[in-house]
């Protein structure tokens, strides 16, 4: 089970968001016997990826082309989902920026996998990825667990 990471870029520079996203990514594979972390980078002038791999990621694969200049739901979704292909991705991770509540369930979607969307906290437990979450408006915290790979998270911003 590898870990694929979207690393979120805007205006070619690597976002806040995506290194907590890796923070939260190296957590889950040390649980889990040290999986590889892939990060991906979709966009158009790319400038500091390499920043990714002395934040946790083992690989890191850039997608800079001028059609990915401005956020397209379907490009960057079907560049995500055949990143996860490639690396045969067992859990994917995102950034619950706007871009992130966009773009996970579309890959979800493409995957035919679970989504966990806004997780406050991610573990790894018996092989399976488990994610806490609110619910019911933050009245309430839930713990889901998805069944099949791969496991689709979003995670919220400034907790990681």
């Amino acid at each position: 089970m590898s870990i694929l990471v979207f690393a979120e870029a805007r205006e070619g520079k690597i976002r806040r968001v995506a290194l907590e996203v890796l923070t939260a990514a190296r957590k889950l594979s040390a649980e889990s016997g040290g999986q590889p972390v892939t990060a991906l980078v979709v966009g158009h002038g790319i400038q500091d990826a390499a920043s990714l791999g002395p934040a946790g990621a083992d690989r890191v694969l850039v997608c800079d082309a001028a059609h990915f200049a401005f956020y397209s739901p379907d490009g960057y979704a079907a560049a995500v989902a055949a990143a996860c292909e490639k690396v045969q991705a067992g859990v994917v991770l995102f950034g619950a920026s706007s871009m992130g509540k966009d773009l996970a369930p579309r890959v979800a979607a493409r995957l035919k996998a679970g989504l966990a969307t806004d997780c406050t906290a991610v573990r790894v437990e018996a092989g399976r990825l488990l994610a806490t979450r609110p619910v019911l408006a933050g009245k309430a915290i839930a713990e889901v667990a998805w069944e099949g790979m791969p496991q689709v998270a979003s995670l919220r911003p400034n907790i990681f």
